[in-house]
C-alpha cells in the first residue's frame, strides 16, 4: 500500500479476470416438508447474493405475516436459495437471528448447510454450548429473519 498524487493505491485482491455477478433471490421459510406452499406469507420477503469465484455471500431479510400450515414441531429451515450448496470446508454457516416484533424477544440463529441444498437448516445459538434444531413453533407470524454469510458453490 502507499500513495500516489495523494492517492491511496491498495493492493489487487481479486484478479481482472474474476467473474463477480450480484442479484436478488426470494427466500422462503420451510418445514420438513421442504414447501414453498403451505400458505405462509410475509411482510418482507427479500434476498440478496454477490458470487465471487466460487463462492456466494449472501443476505435474507424475511419478516413473516402468517405462518400458514407450517408443522410447528418441524425443524425451520430456509429455502430459495439462489445457488446450490458446493463441497466446501466445513462447516459452512451463516449468523443470524430471529426477533418477535411485538414481544421484542431475541433469538441468535445460525444457518447451516448441506451440499446439494438449495435450502439451509435453522438452528439456535448457545454459546458454550453450540446450536441445536430451531422449531418451527418457537416462530410467530410476527418474527423477523435475518442471516448473512457465505458458502461455497
Amino acid at each position: 500500500m502507499g500513495f500516489s498524487n495523494g492517492m491511496l493505491s491498495l493492493p489487487q485482491i481479486v484478479s481482472n479476470s474474476a467473474s463477480v455477478n450480484s442479484g436478488v433471490f426470494t427466500p422462503v421459510l420451510l418445514d420438513s416438508a421442504l414447501d414453498p406452499n403451505l400458505g405462509q406469507t410475509y411482510l418482507l420477503q427479500l434476498g440478496r447474493f454477490t458470487t465471487l469465484e466460487g463462492f456466494v455471500t449472501l443476505t435474507v431479510n424475511l419478516i413473516m405475516d402468517d405462518l400458514g400450515s407450517l408443522s410447528l414441531g418441524d425443524p425451520a429451515a430456509i429455502g430459495g436459495l439462489p445457488f446450490p450448496v458446493g463441497p466446501g470446508p466445513a462447516p459452512q454457516a451463516m449468523s443470524g437471528y430471529a426477533q418477535d416484533i411485538f414481544s421484542d424477544t431475541t433469538t441468535s440463529l445460525v444457518g447451516t448447510f448441506d451440499v446439494g441444498n438449495t435450502h439451509m437448516d435453522i438452528k439456535r445459538w448457545f454459546s458454550g454450548f453450540g446450536s441445536e434444531t430451531h422449531p418451527i413453533g418457537f416462530l410467530t407470524r410476527s418474527s423477523v429473519l435475518q442471516f448473512s454469510g457465505a458458502y461455497q458453490i
